[in-house]
C-alpha cells in the first residue's frame, strides 16, 4: 500500500509491505513535487493493470474464448467393399465465452483427413452473440476397396473472429478400415490332353481381391476318387502365405492318369476332372468363411501300353522302321 502526503516543505511517500511498514521522505522542492506525484499515480497504475488478467490495450474489456472438446467416439472403424463406399461420423461441442462488451464472434469450422478422405463439419460457421456451447458432426467418406493398412486421422479446425482479434482451436479422432477377404482362382489353361499313362503339370493362380493381407489354401477334393481309379495328383504347395491386395502366389498340380495294365489300353477323349477348393486363410482366422471352386479338366486320348510310355514307344517304332528300311535298302 503506497501512500502520500504533503506540506510546506516536503513531500512524504508511506509505503508498506503488508507487515512491516517503512517510511521514506524525501525533501524536495516545488518544482518537483508535481513529478513526484505523477510517478506515484504511474506506480499505483501499473500494479492495478498487473493484477487483471485477459484485458485489451486499455484493461477494460475481457478476450473470447474458443474450446473444441474431444471427438466422440475417438475412433471408429469403418466398412468398404471392392464396389461401395464407407463413411464415420463423430460429434464434438464448440463453446465460445464472451463478455458482454464484445461483439459478434464469428466461428467457422472446416474438416480434414491426413489420408485426403472427403471430410464435412456441420454446420460449418456459427454466431455467437452470448456465451454458449453448439454440436457439431463431422463426417469422413471412405472411398471403395481401401486398404486396411489406410489410417486416416480426422481433424477439425475451428478459427472464432471477433472485434479487435481471433483466437483457434482444434480437435482430433482416428479411422480404420475393416478387412474384407475376396479370392478368385485362375488359371491360363484349364484342361490338358495327355496319353493314357501320361502326365501333365498345370497350374493356378490365386488371387487376393480383398482389401488386405491374406494366405491362400488350396485342397484336392476329389483325391480319394481319383487314387482308386490309379491316378496321382499332387501339388507343389497348399499355400501362398500373405499376398497382397489385388496381387497372386501360384501353385502347380502335378497329374498323372493310370497306367494300362493289360495290353495295349486305348481311350478316345476320356474326360477326368481334377476339384479343388480355394479358401482365404485369414478369413477363418476371422471367424468367415470364404471359398471358390476351380475344376482342371484332364482329357486320356491316344494308347497306352504297360511299362511304357507313348512318347518314348513312338520314338522306338520309328527307330525300329529306320532299320528295316535301311536293311531292306543294303540287299539292293
Amino acid at each position: 500500500m503506497v501512500a502520500i502526503y504533503s506540506n510546506k516543505d516536503y513531500i512524504g511517500i508511506n509505503q508498506y509491505d503488508g507487515k512491516i511498514g517503512r517510511r521514506m521522505v524525501r525533501n524536495m522542492t516545488n518544482g518537483t513535487r508535481l513529478q513526484a506525484i505523477m510517478m506515484t499515480l504511474l506506480m499505483i497504475t501499473t500494479i492495478f493493470v498487473a493484477f487483471v488478467p485477459n484485458t485489451t490495450a486499455q484493461g477494460i474489456h475481457l478476450k473470447p474464448t474458443l474450446a473444441i472438446s474431444p471427438m466422440n467416439p475417438p475412433s471408429r472403424e469403418v466398412v468398404v467393399t471392392p464396389s461401395s463406399i464407407g463413411a464415420a461420423s463423430f460429434s464434438a461441442t464448440v463453446a465460445v465465452s464472451k463478455p458482454p462488451a464484445v461483439g459478434t464472434v464469428m466461428v467457422t469450422l472446416d474438416g480434414s483427413c491426413s489420408t485426403g478422405w472427403p471430410t464435412v463439419v456441420s454446420p460449418q460457421s456459427i454466431p455467437f452473440t452470448a456465451p454458449n456451447s453448439i454440436q457439431i458432426t463431422i463426417t469422413v467418406v471412405v472411398p471403395q476397396a481401401t486398404p486396411t493398412s489406410s489410417i486416416g486421422k480426422v481433424i477439425v479446425s475451428g478459427l472464432a473472429t471477433y472485434p479487435g482479434g481471433s483466437v483457434a482451436s482444434t480437435s482430433s479422432a482416428t479411422v480404420t478400415i475393416v478387412q474384407y477377404f475376396r479370392i478368385q482362382p485362375q488359371a491360363q489353361m484349364s484342361f490338358v490332353t495327355i496319353n493314357p499313362g501320361g502326365q501333365a503339370v498345370m497350374s493356378l493362380d490365386l488371387y487376393n481381391r480383398g482389401n488386405g493381407l491374406d494366405s491362400i489354401q488350396i485342397d484336392i477334393t476329389n483325391l480319394k476318387e481319383l487314387s482308386k481309379k490309379n491316378w496321382m495328383v499332387a501339388a507343389t504347395a497348399y499355400e501362398v502365405s500373405n499376398v497382397p491386395q489385388d496381387e497372386y502366389g501360384t501353385i502347380k498340380i502335378s497329374v498323372k492318369s493310370a497306367k494300362p495294365q493289360y495290353g495295349i489300353d486305348h481311350k478316345m477323349a476320356e474326360i477326368t476332372y481334377i476339384q479343388l477348393t480355394v479358401k482365404s486363410g485369414n478369413a477363418e482366422i476371422a471367424g468367415a468363411v470364404v471359398t471358390k471352386s476351380y475344376m482342371f479338366a484332364v482329357v486320356v486320348d491316344g494308347w497306352g501300353i504297360p511299362g511304357f510310355d507313348v512318347t518314348f514307344l513312338i520314338i522306338a517304332f520309328g527307330m525300329v522302321a529306320a532299320g528295316l528300311a535301311y536293311r531292306k535298302k543294303s540287299k539292293f
